[in-house]
């Protein structure tokens, strides 16, 4: 059947050399429209590294100015604190809860620092997120050691530990499985560095959006044991069986003006992170974004189907005749249909060949072959040959299905068609 579906493709050349031309187009544009699609919904499926679900936070606003703070005060804020602490913990929707200076974690801080191995490498930024001692940020936001896979446990106490993610310690140590122990220098001056060991390294986090690769973070020991700026925060992690926007509302309306604050705080309003993340997706324009490349790419689907498509349905409806002999000739519906489909397979694929070739070409002349160097390989779309394949293979799946479809019906059709009826039509 092979060597006759070539022998028909060979006599009808003419026009089949213009169907292949129109899907080498086709191929071409639809591999640029495919590949930002595929790049955002692949970083959608990377973790978050984080787990913010029933959880909220309880703000608080300090009603003295930091810089007025007497030993006095501070004395006053802890035990205010403490109060707090107690009354919120007791709340029957409240699994665990846990103090926090400022709002040092992924969907909030933009904080950096720079970091480098020794004093000859090329220092390089990080995001950077402060905690304290007996801080409890890595239990309540779940973030999870990147070699065990359990929960991190911030339990140094040591002002010249820190923490930092997968990200960073492949950046920093390619070449060790386990980097912690090991020194990274922080710089304190013209030619001065402090030095920090390495406490421990947690699961990559993503710290914009959940449509944004994680990036190199690190956590530092860096905080006083009280605040001594304007705001207090509390974590809530809720039972699992507690509406986390009914807490906030029942906070809002029962709880926050029988908080005991006295005349060091007031209120400021509570959070539900997980909303609070999903509106930060939208803030970041990721969301917005890939509705618009969602919408683009089914809007080219559409026309290239309705144009491949009818090329295909005429090209069927045009060979009537020749069905029409076949079938006079003892040749059965099914056969016939087989061929037609393997036809417009070969089609698709010589012209799939074609266009990804000069697709190839493109990414290599634009620099697209070339990925940053601050990009994580590990994922398979910051790799080049994984990348460009697997859109590729998309883009050939496609088309292939939208010409299956442009030829199923009109030959199926002609195939069911008496031979006599058939060959009359045809002259």
């Amino acid at each position: 059947m092979i060597l006759h579906v070539f022998k028909q493709m060979w006599n009808n050349r003419r026009h089949n050399g213009w169907i292949v031309a129109e899907l080498i187009v086709v191929t071409y544009f639809m591999w640029g429209v495919i590949d930002p699609v595929y790049m955002m919904l692949s970083n959608r499926t990377i973790p978050d590294g984080f787990d913010v679900s029933k959880m909220v936070i309880v703000r608080l606003y300090s009603n003295i100015l930091p810089w007025n703070k007497t030993p006095e005060d501070i004395e006053r804020e802890e035990q205010t604190q403490e109060n707090v602490a107690n009354m919120i913990e007791a709340l029957p929707e409240v699994e665990q809860l846990a103090p926090n200076i400022g709002i040092p974690i992924p969907l909030f801080s933009s904080a950096t620092g720079r970091l480098q191995r020794d004093t000859i490498s090329e220092p390089l930024t990080l995001s950077m997120l402060n905690f304290r001692t007996g801080d409890e940020t890595f239990e309540m936001l779940q973030i999870r050691d990147a070699r065990t896979g359990e929960i991190m446990r911030s339990d140094v106490s040591d002002a010249r530990s820190i923490y930092i993610s997968a990200d960073a310690a492949k950046i920093f140590f390619p070449e060790l499985v386990d980097c912690v122990g090991q020194t990274l220098l922080r710089s304190s001056g013209v030619n001065t560095f402090d030095s920090l060991r390495v406490a421990g390294v947690f699961a990559s986090i993503k710290m914009e959006a959940s449509s944004i690769q994680p990036i190199p973070v690190m956590y530092m020991l860096n905080a006083p044991s009280v605040s001594v700026g304007f705001y207090n925060t509390f974590f809530i992690r809720l039972r699992d069986d507690v509406s986390a926007a009914a807490f906030v509302e029942k906070f809002k309306t029962d709880i926050a003006s029988q908080l005991p604050l006295g005349d060091i705080y007031r209120f400021d309003g509570i959070i539900n992170l997980e909303k609070h993340w999903k509106d930060r997706e939208v803030m970041s324009g990721t969301t917005n974004k890939l509705r618009l490349h969602i919408g683009m790419m089914l809007f080219f689907l559409l026309c290239v189907f309705l144009g491949v498509a009818g090329t295909f349905l005429l090209r069927a409806k045009a060979r009537r005749g020749e069905i029409g002999l076949r079938k006079a000739l003892g040749g059965s519906r099914r056969r016939i249909l087989a061929e037609f489909l393997t036809e417009s397979g070969w089609l698709v694929t010589i012209a799939w060949l074609v266009g990804i070739l000069i697709v190839y070409n493109r990414v290599h002349v634009t620099g697209f072959a070339e990925a940053p160097e601050f990009l994580n390989d590990t994922y398979l779309q910051n790799r080049m040959a994984p990348h460009f394949w697997i859109v590729s293979g998309i883009v050939y799946v496609l088309t292939l299905s939208i010409a299956f479809v442009g030829t199923w019906f009109p030959a199926r059709q002609a195939a069911c068609t008496d031979a006599a009826e058939a060959l009359r039509d045809d002259t």
